[in-house]
Formats: C-alpha cells, structure tokens, sequence
C-alpha cells in the first residue's frame, strides 16, 4: 500500500495527478485549490524551478500584513472543537453568535456551539 501525503487544508490524500504545489519553507504538499490558486498559476509555480516558494500560510504568519497584499487570500480558521482547519471548499462552517468562535457544522450539536454551550437554551 502507497503512503500518500496528505493536504494539511482538506485532509485528503494528494495525487500526482491533481494540481499541486510544495512548500518549501514547511516542506509540505498542498492541493492548489486549497490555497485558492488557479490550475494556471500551480503550473507556473512548478515549472519555474523556484526552490524557495512558500505557502500563503507561511508568508500570512511570517509577515503579518501580507494578507493585506493579497485580495483573494483567506487565512484558513481552524476548528473551535476538533482544531483541523476548515476548508472553505469542503466544510460548511458555523460561526457562534454568542462567542464568536467558529467551527465545521458536522463538530457541533444540532448546529448549536459545544464551546460556550449555546445550544442548552
């Protein structure tokens, strides 16, 4: 059986047939629309040989206001409840109106937040 790396964003597997790219800087594959790049830039990416291109991630928590250069960036939320990272694309996310924490669906109760209890009215 293969071991196959594993997108640390949507917690699949990472097939050399799907659009990918790696991160230098935490030596980590990611699927491309995890990041929010395009098939188009993935290849670019790859084909230029940089050796030192770094994630998203990694640039946001190296320089803070790099997110404010990039208008189509989302920092990824991590889950309130299980800490996985909730994937705009895969998770639907319930966001607590009573402490503004935030979660994937499928970890609350009946849609209510497990963190503060405001499910228990």
């Amino acid at each position: 059986m293969l071991n196959r790396d594993i997108c640390p964003i949507c917690g699949k597997a990472i097939y050399t047939h799907q659009f990918i790219v790696f991160c230098e800087l935490e030596q980590t594959l990611y699927h491309s629309s995890c990041l929010k790049i395009s098939n188009k830039n993935s290849i670019d990416i790859v084909s230029s040989g940089d050796p030192e291109w770094w994630c998203s991630i990694c640039l946001t928590d190296i320089f803070p206001f790099f997110e404010l250069l990039c208008e189509t960036h989302d920092s990824p939320e991590s889950c309130g409840i299980c800490q996985k990272i909730i994937s705009s694309l895969q998770d639907t996310k319930l966001s607590c109106p009573t402490c503004s924490r935030v979660c994937h669906l499928t970890c609350s109760i009946d849609g209510g937040c497990l963190l503060c209890k405001s499910y228990r009215h």
